[in-house]
């Protein structure tokens, strides 16, 4: 007897299929709502980090091509600034916020105010006056214009972050949504009866099996974008860090808390003595300090290599590092790169396996670091030359004055004496006239390295003018201050000039802080005064400032 459907059936049937195209639709709506949502939230973070990297990419090379010259970093600068203007654009667009746009708008003068400079720094930087283009970024005008510039592109980047919590919550909503649907879609199919009870069981298996997914991807999204939280609070902190020491701690605390039972180093590639160096401390029991005691920058396999070198205790490396092959654990060992040149690498010791998320946080980490180690070291060597005799290598003229100020306040502050040495060389002019100002170059570059010879690790020694030194001794009387002048005295007198076998002396006026001058300027009076007393006395000899003061009585 052949079977035919009842109407009940049919109209069970009917309403499951328009249930199960509600439900599947729905699902695919709402996933498809969500992941947009999420995907346009994780582009305006991206973009946010990209505009504080572009934006600290732009200061810097600015201050670089000021204080060095180098048109290269003209070129970086007009490279970087309009892809800054193009994140910018396309993060407003994302964010499609009215406030946004306002924020951005409110620093356009103080952005062009602050083009203007940075473009005067650079005609000042290529006419050869270096000093004058990193005054005009020192500024008060450019700093005021900097602030207000920063404080429009802070409200922006507040506006950025709570669009991108609204979507958070937004993609969030949409989950219990397609739960409640996947629920409904279950009740429906109980209610079909028992003629479709087989289909009814299929399709709550497939909805559960599809709600799982969901959460695992949502589940992964979220650690995603803690993922990219975690590295943007990295980077902000990365870019106001003004030694690169303080850059190189915040590398090693970062890395060791994001990856649990990790111990990071960082080291630091010092071509000019062929180092690799240590920047970071090292536990007491570790190996490694064995290893980089005298190691050369090929000595790590990373270096050496350019990219990323893993180690693991079981599996044998075709390329044994020297330094890290002998650790008990894995290890990933990063090189920094910065234009295809390694400047360092950060090394990583993990108790356990290293999982793919932890070589990408490496990865990116050091990446991110990179160009701000760069940027710290050209700075400090830019500062160090600015302040420092190319002849002598001793401190120029504005060192010696921003260091006696300094000095002299710390010997205020606790009642210790200062002692200054005021040198100057014997017919020196002579010298230049007789033998050419390359002899006299050879000579004061001579005396330079012979007062440094001289003096205590806590001393400061600079190039006060011409033939004419400067001495600071901290904690130093009249007594201490006279056998160090007379040891001065005596080395310079063992020189020579190459091959003329003449000899050089020098004539030398000393000066006690607070017995002979209470400020430092009349320290450095009183020390003057004794050096013309030393001349006048014959030369090649040392007289003392209460001596002298004696004398002129």
């Amino acid at each position: 007897m052949e079977r035919r459907a009842t109407p009940q059936l049919v109209l069970l049937l009917v309403l499951l299929f328009a249930v199960l195209t509600t439900l599947v639709t729905s699902n695919h709506y709402f996933m498809g709502r969500s992941l947009a949502v999420h995907d346009r939230a994780e582009q305006i973070v991206r973009n946010i980090e990209r505009i504080r990297l572009y934006d600290e990419v732009l200061t810097g090379s600015a201050r670089l091509a000021a204080a060095t010259g180098d048109a290269a970093y003209e070129r970086r600068y007009h490279r970087s600034a309009p892809q800054l203007d193009a994140v910018i654009a396309d993060t407003l667009r994302l964010a499609n916020s009215a406030r946004a746009a306002a924020a951005i708008a409110s620093t356009s003068d103080a952005n062009q105010a602050l083009i203007a400079m940075e473009e005067r720094s650079f005609e000042l930087g290529r006419q050869g006056h270096e000093r004058e283009a990193l005054a005009l970024l020192n500024s008060p005008r450019y700093r005021q214009q900097k602030e207000v510039y920063a404080q429009g592109s802070r409200r922006a980047e507040d506006v950025f972050r709570a669009v991108v919590r609204r979507n958070t919550a937004e993609v969030r909503r949409y989950r219990p949504l397609a739960l409640g649907i996947g629920i409904l879609g279950g009740a429906v199919l109980l209610v079909a009866g028992v003629a479709i009870l087989r289909l009814a069981r299929e399709r709550e298996r497939l909805g559960l099996e599809h709600v799982v997914s969901t959460r695992q991807e949502a589940d992964r999204r979220a650690a995603e974008v803690e993922y990219f939280e975690t590295q943007h609070d990295f980077s902000d902190i990365l870019q106001v860090t003004r030694q690169e020491s303080e850059a190189n701690t915040l590398i090693k605390r970062h890395l060791e808390q994001a990856i649990p039972g990790a111990c990071v180093t960082v080291t630091n590639r010092n071509n000019s003595d062929n180092r690799l160096e240590l920047m970071t401390e090292l536990p007491a029991e570790s190996t490694l300090h064995e290893t980089f005691a005298g190691a050369e920058p090929s000595s790590c396999a990373a270096v050496r290599l350019g990219r990323a070198h893993e180690r693991e205790p079981h599996r044998r490396s075709l390329l044994e590092c020297e330094l890290c092959g002998g650790l008990a654990g894995p290890s990933l060992c990063t090189p920094s790169l910065v234009g295809g040149e390694v400047i360092g690498s950060v090394l990583l010791e993990c108790d356990g396996p290293i999982a793919d998320d932890m070589r990408r946080r490496v990865q990116e980490s050091v990446a991110q670091a990179a160009p701000v180690l760069a940027n710290l070291r050209n700075l400090s060597l830019a500062e160090t030359r600015a302040m420092t005799d190319k002849l002598t290598g001793l401190a120029n003229r504005r060192s010696i004055e921003d260091t006696l100020k300094r000095m002299a306040a710390q010997s205020a502050r606790t009642l210790t004496p200062l002692a200054a040495i005021m040198l100057d060389l014997d017919h020196f002019k002579q010298v230049n006239d007789v033998y050419g100002h390359d002899r006299g170059d050879e000579v004061l570059a001579a005396v330079g390295a012979a007062i440094t010879g001289c003096l205590r690790e806590s001393d400061f020694a600079g190039r006060y003018g011409g033939e004419e030194f400067l001495i600071l001794l901290p904690e130093s009387d009249h007594a201490g201050t006279l056998i160090t002048a007379e040891r001065l005295r005596t080395t310079i007198a063992r020189l020579r000039i190459p091959q003329e076998n003449v000899t050089i002396t020098a004539s030398l006026g000393l000066s006690v802080m607070p017995e002979d001058a209470v400020t430092a300027a009349d320290l450095l009076r009183c020390a003057d005064r004794a050096l013309y007393a030393a001349k006048r006395g014959g030369r090649n000899r040392v007289e003392n400032g209460l001596s002298a003061d004696a004398a002129t009585t």
